[in-house]
């Protein structure tokens, strides 16, 4: 196997090392500025010195730019090395001529010199601080698109801040790289600077993943195709503020995908659920439990929409379970607003007099898609969504005009994950569906990389992530504002949600609605938007906004201008084109499987919080009006029909999301009409087409493998 081709650049003065003009991008032009790195080639390696006193930063130690994978057709990049003043870059520039798939192997920076003991920002979350110790570290390996924000890294010692990131173009090439920071040993801990840090890049499985630290979409390179990757290396002074050793890869970002595509809105949201997984028996096949005998299928919906019109001081509400419990076994092909198809009684959701209409009146109303990526291809038979397949767009987006119909402006869409589907695919639907409904706002849970985060508002999860914790600290997982995304994407939603289940088992008790307050306080100080998954909501939002953290996180010189901080999504540059339409014709077609669901994760949403602080499964709230457990295992609501909110303007409708009334017939008709052609051998009662599972476990082994997202 020969080598990798090596070439050097040295100076200030090329911006471009080759490649095709779509790639022009992913280099970093030459930078101005003091020369504070000395940068060089040694034997094929990078040696990097403080220009200022020789200090290593980085030595070569017998550790190669790039290795192919064992045993395998690998390819071999050109590589070009381009000095900064503070850094360098790295082009690895692929060329498969041959007629046959090649691996892409493994790229690896090292040795930083930094000590044993050093600081690492985790990206996965928020970006808390590590302090990796080489002589316990256990090294993770985090992947992306699904497991880290953004493709980077920031290290150091007290001396310095080393920023690492990765350009590629993520949507062109539809693969994922793992990324990791491992401390070696043998040769490349010997000589000057002693051990130190080595950081790898992984765009082909070695064989040696486990767990999350696999790729779900492992790098190929087709026959007769070129890539282009860039790796830059930033240095800066400890004092200095670690973002700037970040500016590459922001400018790569943002000049590929722009900023922001949605309207921030830092409003706290009411959590309300009226369905629970716990609840589903043979006479209640849909799990309803505001009222054993006022259920939406029994009786319609006027119990429910009054009760919920019953919260004061909110503004914003998101409803989870909005057609009943998530089956995993089912008949209908989605189960979102399908079930509102079941009879006549739940067929008035849509109503404005009785149904969810009544609700979007005094708030800004949001509906929640439980496993909105699974399609059921028929009973026990669930696939992830494949947006190349007609019939589950087609059917999808009923049930997302149903939604819209019933006057949602917020569409929840729960298990939105890399592993289920890719993200490639993941941006492609939120435009289709952004495109029939511009006026809706899309929430991704969980929370997602940076290349969905600009098209959506995203889902994190702030509670314990322990259970049952064994600390204070173990409650209080989120230590501080998304740093990353304030630095990418000024401008972003994030939902920070938190449920009592862990704390009220470590407190032995429930939270005062005081202590609730103070909670959300300290969510919305972070940048988060409150979203409290609570046995009771309080009566106030008072103060509780998100604020808008990068103005403390981001450096002021560094900010990027209010102006600029949004994308054109349907502009002629943006992700649209501005010409994207679904398709709005069913042509029937079952062909084209889609990606398949994630086993671990086939969960049905973030945990309810029972009145007894006992755990259970599913999703979101009860709000201040719940009243004790009833007969059944339902929760029994007050029946006075309350008051709805006052002072909240611009009530929302289906007409106000973008639908006109002769749209809204037509998607109510061609809803039900798909669903009776899917039914129409099966009874209409509800109970022949729902059945509880009988566990979570066995309701998730008939998902299937992982797709190949070609």
């Amino acid at each position: 196997m020969t080598g990798p081709a090596l070439t050097y650049v040295g100076g200030f003065a090329i911006a471009f090392l080759g490649g095709c003009a779509a790639m022009a991008q992913q280099l970093p032009p030459p930078e101005s500025g003091d020369k504070t790195m000395n940068v060089r080639l040694v034997n094929g390696q990078v040696e990097m010195r403080d220009a200022r006193d020789d200090t290593p930063v980085m030595l070569p130690k017998g550790v190669p730019l790039h290795q192919p994978k064992p045993a395998s057709n690998s390819a071999t990049p050109a590589i070009s090395l381009q000095e900064q003043p503070n850094g360098f870059d790295l082009k690895y520039l692929y060329d498969n001529q041959s007629q046959l798939e090649q691996e892409l192997g493994r790229m690896r920076l090292g040795v930083f010199t930094i000590g044993q003991q050093i600081d690492f920002y985790d990206f996965r979350w928020t970006g808390d601080m590590l302090h990796p110790d080489y002589a316990n570290w256990v090294a993770p390996g985090y992947c992306y698109p699904g497991g880290v924000y953004s493709p980077v890294a920031v290290l150091g010692n007290d001396k310095y801040w080393i920023g690492i990131s990765f350009h590629y173009p993520y949507l062109d090439y539809k693969h994922d790289i793992r990324m990791m920071v491992v401390s070696p040993g043998g040769d490349a801990a010997r000589g000057e600077g002693g051990r130190g840090w080595l950081y790898e890049y992984r765009l082909s499985d070695w064989g040696d993943e486990v767990g999350f630290g696999k790729m779900a979409f492992s790098g190929k390179l087709p026959p007769k195709t070129k890539r282009e990757y860039v790796i830059s290396v930033r240095v800066v002074d400890k004092s200095s503020a670690w973002q700037r050793t970040l500016t590459p890869y922001r400018n790569f970002f943002r000049s590929t995908y722009q900023g922001v595509h949605y309207e921030r809105d830092a409003r706290p949201v009411a959590a309300e659920q009226i369905a629970s997984m716990e609840t589903v028996k043979p006479d209640n096949p849909f799990g309803f439990d505001f009222h054993p005998t006022k259920r939406p299928d029994l009786v319609g919906w006027d119990f429910v929409t009054s009760t919920l019109n019953q919260q004061t001081g909110w503004e914003r509400m998101m409803v989870w379970m909005p057609g009943g419990a998530y089956q995993y076994s089912r008949d209908s092909e989605w189960y979102f607003t399908t079930p509102w198809e079941s009879n006549g009684q739940m067929q008035r959701a849509t109503e404005a007099d009785h149904g969810f209409p009544r609700v979007a009146g005094n708030y800004k109303m949001g509906l929640w898609w439980s496993q909105s990526l699974l399609y059921s291809r028929s009973r026990d038979d669930l696939v992830g969504m494949n947006v190349n397949n007609e019939r589950m767009v087609r059917t999808a987006l009923a049930e997302l005009d149903r939604a819209v119909a019933a006057g949602a402006t917020m569409i929840g869409l729960d298990t939105f994950y890399h592993r289920t589907v890719p993200t490639w695919m993941h941006t492609q639907w939120l435009n289709m569906m952004r495109a029939r409904h511009p006026r809706v706002t899309f929430v991704t849970e969980p929370i997602t990389s940076d290349l969905v985060h600009r098209l959506s508002p995203t889902f994190l999860q702030c509670w314990s992530r322990r259970f049952p914790a064994q600390s204070e600290a173990d409650l209080y997982p989120v230590k501080g504002p998304h740093y990353l995304a304030d630095f990418l994407l000024p401008g972003h939603e994030i939902w920070g949600a938190y449920q009592y289940l862990a704390w009220s088992q470590f407190h032995g008790r429930q939270p005062t609605l005081e202590e609730v307050e103070q909670h959300m306080q300290s969510i919305a100080e972070k940048g988060f938007v409150p979203t409290m998954l609570t046995y009771q909501n309080p009566n106030t939002r008072g103060g509780f906004n998100a604020a808008e953290s990068w103005d403390l996180t981001v450096p002021e010189d560094l900010r990027i201008p209010r102006e600029d901080w949004k994308g054109d999504i349907y502009g002629i540059n943006g992700p649209l084109g501005g010409n994207l339409n679904a398709p709005d014709r069913d042509s029937g077609n079952r062909n084209g499987e889609g990606g398949s669901g994630d086993k671990a994760l086939a969960g049905a949403g973030a945990t309810r919080q029972n009145a007894g602080g006992g755990s259970s499964s599913s999703s979101a709230s009860r709000n201040s009006t719940a009243g004790p457990g009833a007969a059944g295992g339902s929760s029994s609501r007050s029946a006075s029909s309350g008051q709805g909110v006052g002072g909240v303007s611009g009530g929302t409708t289906a007409k106000a999301a973008g639908l006109t009334p002769g749209e809204v017939s037509a998607a109510i008709k061609r809803a039900r009409e798909m669903y009776a052609k899917k039914n129409q051998n099966t009874s209409r009662n509800a109970a022949s087409n729902q059945k509880a599972p009988a566990s979570q476990e066995s309701s998730q082994a008939g998902v299937p493998a992982q797709p190949d997202p070609r």
